[in-house]
């Protein structure tokens, strides 16, 4: 239902922050982009991780160079939903599977972290109504980087994450997509700074800020996560869903390759 509403909100002359996965596929976020273009109003995705503390610092310790020449990233995002076939998580009419809902935080964060993938590989397992239930996820990105990240919503795994570079490494605690805690070490294994989860809630409300500011200053595509990276990202999930064979009800078949 994102791509409908949020056309709704649109059409009545308002700004939009939208849950992530931005939409069902790249071609309804086309859709979005094209709509709040042509009216001249916000309309971004609610990828919260982004906007957290932990991430903020990460980015700037990258950018420093402090662990050198980023080579390798590891994430996983895995739940217990059980086997009900209604559950959003399962049902297809609903845009159900791990993918759209847990592995899209993963694979944004490599998007994040290493810039758009030039190759993506992918593999999954089916649940019996057709939706995805495990996907693991290899993308090579324009540097050499590699990231490699697993969905299940039938199992719950450590939840961390993992950034490798050739002067040093940053490991994520738990749960690494919410307010989270992480080690910078160095590249022979020394602890060279320890952030420490902030005790702000479940960070939420930070995305919800970020947009007012841009709403203010007339920032109509976003910054940390533009309009245009939302609909590359799509592009990227329409992809993996591709290879493991997953087809939403309404949609055509994906019997050519999509855009990374």
């Amino acid at each position: 239902m994102h791509c409908e509403n949020t056309l709704m909100a649109l059409e009545a002359g308002k700004h939009a922050l939208v849950e992530k996965p931005f939409t069902l596929n790249r071609a309804q976020a086309e859709i979005l982009r094209e709509t709040a273009m042509a009216k001249g109003l916000l309309v971004t995705e609610a990828m919260w991780t982004r906007y957290l503390p932990h991430m903020v610092r990460i980015r700037e310790i990258i950018a420093s160079g402090a662990i050198g020449e980023v080579r390798a990233l590891f994430a996983d995002h895995t739940q217990l939903f059980g086997e009900d076939p209604a559950h959003r998580i399962n049902a297809l009419q609903l845009g159900g599977g791990a993918l759209l809902d847990l592995g899209v935080y993963p694979v944004s964060f490599a998007w994040d972290i290493l810039g758009r993938p030039v190759d993506v590989k992918a593999s999954g397992r089916l649940g019996s109504t057709g939706a995805d239930t495990e996907v693991g996820v290899v993308m090579t990105h324009a540097s050499g980087a590699v990231s490699t990240s697993l969905a299940s919503s039938r199992a719950t795994g450590p939840n961390t994450a993992h950034i490798v570079g050739s002067e040093g490494r940053i490991d994520i605690d738990r749960i690494w997509y919410t307010s989270a805690g992480f080690t910078h070490y160095s590249s022979a294994g020394d602890v060279v700074e320890r952030h420490n989860a902030d005790a702000e809630g479940r960070g939420m409300h930070l995305q919800a800020i970020a947009a007012e500011q841009y709403v203010s200053a007339g920032n109509f595509s976003g910054e940390l996560l533009t309009l245009d990276d939302s609909v590359e990202i799509m592009g990227t999930l329409d992809e993996i869903r591709r290879q493991i064979g997953v087809v939403y009800p309404g949609e055509e078949i994906f019997s050519a390759r999509t855009s990374l």
